[in-house]
């Protein structure tokens, strides 16, 4: 295969694995990034499987001094960091800055949307009777200490991920994804996106005055993999950065349609044991459903966005749930009843949103 060299010559970096050599190796899903995933089967070596990563030559998250870092170059920066902090991510075993390749531990393959959405394998089983019937409560409270960790990571300027924040600007170019992406290739009404636009960057200015802290970014069910203990590992860390305190664990319980497979009884149980654990005050519940809006407007856009360029079917399956929460969302936001009027007319999932509203 054509990266067996490159597999041996990051094998050889490791004193521990010197004499290792390469036994097969089987291409891993992968997913909209264009990065590259391999299980590699080892002989002679101090673990029997490890993942060659390629993350590719994605630009990520700019500095606030405008400073611009590919993502094989933050995801060994930001790596290195977060493993010193005692944040469970994989070890990184040897990387080739030259590639762009990381040898990672393989953390096996089952990541928390295997248990949200019910898969049944002998490793979730294992799971259901070593943590009994609260099983997935119990993995979202251990995801939520984790992100506890995340934010009470000493700041360290020479690191990357605090180089960088989610401020205004960044917000609300995401956010108006919804317009580019979506209002406009629906044919919205020119004066219905003015108010939208308008209603966007009051919000997304909002958003930027939460408190910041260290975020993943994209802290979702599939890039947190469970250990056969029942251990979470984070993965796709590479875009860290600072931004608002709910950010992450807005993506953690609603990115992908992962909260429909939630009853209302689990989703309030994890929001509070998030609100003790962070000891939270009154702000919470407004700066979380300002986080719910914010992420849900850009990937309603960026979900068709990626329907129209990938072709992929499983992207336009996730835009009504989007559009679900933003009608759930805006619904107990009187100051969104302009916004929530127009899209409940030219949506019918956002209708549905609005007629029933969160309960916690």
């Amino acid at each position: 295969m054509k990266y067996n060299e490159l597999i041996e010559s990051l094998l050889q970096q490791q004193s521990n694995f010197k004499g290792a050599t390469v036994d097969s190796v089987t291409p891993l899903a992968g997913d909209a990034s264009g990065r590259e995933f391999f299980r590699v089967h080892l002989r002679s070596a101090p673990v029997q499987t490890a993942v060659l990563l390629i993350p590719g030559k994605t630009i990520g998250p700019v500095s606030s001094a405008g400073e611009e870092y590919l993502q094989d170059e933050t995801y060994i920066h930001i790596g290195k960091f977060l493993w010193n902090a005692d944040i469970p991510i994989p070890e990184i075993y040897a990387a080739d800055g030259t590639m762009g390749a990381f040898l990672v531990e393989d953390i096996g393959d089952t990541p928390l949307w295997h248990i949200t959405f019910g898969t049944k394998n002998s490793a979730t089983e294992n799971l259901k009777k070593l943590l009994g019937d609260d099983t997935t409560v119990t993995l979202y409270e251990r995801a939520i200490d984790v992100i506890y960790d995340f934010q009470h990571v000493p700041q360290d300027e020479a690191c990357i991920a605090f180089k960088r924040s989610l401020g205004l600007s960044e917000l609300e170019n995401e956010s108006l994804r919804f317009v580019s992406f979506y209002a406009e290739p629906e044919k919205f009404k020119q004066s219905e996106i003015e108010v939208i636009r308008k209603a966007l960057h009051e919000l997304c200015q909002r958003v930027s005055n939460h408190p910041q802290v260290l975020i993943h970014r994209d802290y979702m069910p599939w890039n947190l993999h469970i250990t056969p203990e029942g251990g979470i590992r984070v993965i796709d860390f590479q875009d860290a950065c600072l931004g608002p305190a709910t950010y992450d664990l807005v993506s953690l319980l609603h990115d992908r349609d992962s909260d429909l497979e939630l009853s209302s009884g689990q989703l309030s149980d994890i929001l509070s044991y998030y609100q003790q654990k962070m000891e939270t005050g009154e702000e919470f519940r407004t700066h979380y459903f300002e986080n719910i809006l914010q992420r849900h407007f850009r990937l309603a856009g960026q979900f068709r966005r990626l329907t129209e360029k990938t072709g992929r079917q499983i992207y336009a399956d996730w835009i009504p749930g989007c559009l679900e929460r933003l009608g759930k969302t805006m619904a107990l936001m009187p100051e969104w009843a302009e916004v929530l009027n127009i899209l409940s007319q030219k949506s019918p999932h956002v209708q549905r949103g609005a007629s029933s509203p969160w309960a916690f």
